[in-house]
């Protein structure tokens, strides 16, 4: 298991059984099935760059969905995955839409379309024609525990200028899922999440970081996770 994920869900277990800490301190507010989240707070930022990975968007390409095969089975809510759909603007779903990209957010409200949804930036953006946007997709690292990289690179708004790239991790066998943020534009408000949504949907599960709120920032990891890695880890 990554080094830094592990010693941070120990720290988890420490404080919580020393009694100096409740757990929605640390890890927002657990979701009904179980879910939590943690940021810079708590989580380390390092990003891995995979410009060397498979490209999936291109430049230009814009509303557009990617079947993306993972080569390990990942677990989003106890259910077993392979296969993940990668849409333009900002999220990834296990479900496939029939190529529906969803451009427009919302505030995940359960039982909705997109379902299975892994949100870092879902706002309406396009692979921007200038800077050589494109989306990229690459597996690192050794079974049982490699990681999944899905990297958008160079994503632009439509109301603005500046270029955005961040990237969603997900982890072979503890099942965490990572967000990170390397570049917002100019950090304007619509550039740091004024109308984008960022957080996780399983049915009639969410687990929301932000909708419509300018919080977001460079150099920020967002770790999504099942409460039950705590005692199993």
């Amino acid at each position: 298991m990554n080094r830094v994920i592990k010693l941070f869900l120990f720290s988890l277990l420490f404080l919580i059984a020393a009694g100096q800490t409740a757990i929605a301190d640390i890890i927002g507010t657990p979701s009904a099935a179980g879910y939590a989240w943690a940021d810079s707070q708590d989580v380390e930022f390092g990003w891995i760059e995979i410009s060397d990975g498979t490209v999936i968007g291109d430049v230009g390409d814009d509303n557009e969905v990617y079947t993306v095969n993972l080569p390990f089975t990942f677990e989003f809510y106890s259910q077993p995955f392979t296969t993940m759909y990668v849409s333009t603007n900002g999220f990834i779903t296990f479900n496939d839409y029939g190529g529906n990209s969803f451009p427009s957010n919302d505030a995940l409200p359960p039982n909705q379309a997109p379902d299975s949804l892994i949100a870092i930036f879902w706002d309406n953006l396009v692979l921007n024609g200038t800077e050589n946007g494109q989306i990229y997709s690459k597996t690192i690292g050794t079974a049982p525990y490699r990681k999944h990289i899905i990297e958008w690179s160079n994503a632009q708004l439509n109301s603005s200028s500046g270029t955005l790239t961040f990237q969603i991790i997900l982890y072979e066998t503890t099942n965490l899922i990572k967000l990170q943020y390397l570049d917002l534009g100019s950090l304007l408000n619509d550039e740091i999440g004024r109308n984008a949504t960022e957080g996780i949907r399983f049915e009639n599960d969410v687990v929301e970081y932000g909708t419509n709120d300018p919080i977001l920032s460079e150099g920020l990891a967002v770790l999504f996770f099942p409460l039950s890695n705590l005692s199993g880890t």
